[in-house]
């Protein structure tokens, strides 16, 4: 992660504004990750680096626990609902794409073992080359990769968010207003460049850049 504009600030310190029902959930998310399920250790492996390529978070436990929600998700056979007639199912999409990204082409002798070990800018061209190769999966890989990392309370306060406001509510939502409760962003804010914070190398090919 970068700097965070909240630092010291723990979303945790709320959980007692919380209902049971949210706290247990929210608690659920701080424990150390538990053995995957759904995922084999090569597959895993893949979606580590991606998630560090994707996420520019390189605190592994962060990472970890964000596999472990997507492998919780896929084993209890959880989706949206839906799906295109043409798309495979999600666990056979993911393990294509994931076998597809992390797909050794060196001639190590364990599939991913080329991907993983690469250096950034290889793995992010590999991811890039995903968007016009598999799109499907490469939406799928985002979206469930940003969701997982941001349902995290570390997460929460590194950005400054409040966690559930059920059952106390916001009261103050005036445009630039906020609750006594609520985390007040530090007197100096870490300098950024103009256009975003720092990326990884290579990262802006998948990313992007909004111009001015």
């Amino acid at each position: 992660m970068i700097r965070s504009r909240y630092p010291g600030y723990d979303v945790m310190q709320e959980a007692d504004e919380w209902d049971e029902r949210t706290r247990a959930i929210v608690a659920d998310r701080l424990k150390s990750p538990e053995p995957l399920q759904f995922f084999k250790p090569d597959e895993a492996e893949v979606l580590m680096a991606a998630a560090q390529v994707l996420l520019a978070e390189d605190d592994e436990w962060l990472r970890r626990k964000v596999v472990e929600l997507i492998d919780r998700q896929f084993d209890k056979g959880e989706g949206e609902g839906y799906r295109p007639q043409t798309q495979p199912k999600d666990g056979d999409l993911w393990r294509a794409g994931l076998a597809s990204l992390g797909a050794d082409r060196t001639g190590a002798d364990r599939p991913g073992a080329h991907f993983v070990g690469a250096p950034p800018q290889i793995q992010t061209a590999r991811i890039t080359a995903l968007q016009g190769d598999d799109p499907i999966f490469f939406q799928a890989l985002h979206k469930e990769l940003l969701s997982a990392y941001c349902s995290l309370p570390p997460v929460w306060s590194f950005m400054g968010y409040g966690g559930p406001a059920f059952p106390r509510g916001y009261v103050r939502i005036e445009l630039g207003a906020r609750d006594p409760w609520e985390a007040k962003p530090a007197a100096t804010v870490p300098a950024l460049p103009p256009n975003g914070p720092p990326l990884p190398p290579g990262a802006e090919q998948v990313l992007g850049r909004i111009e001015p």
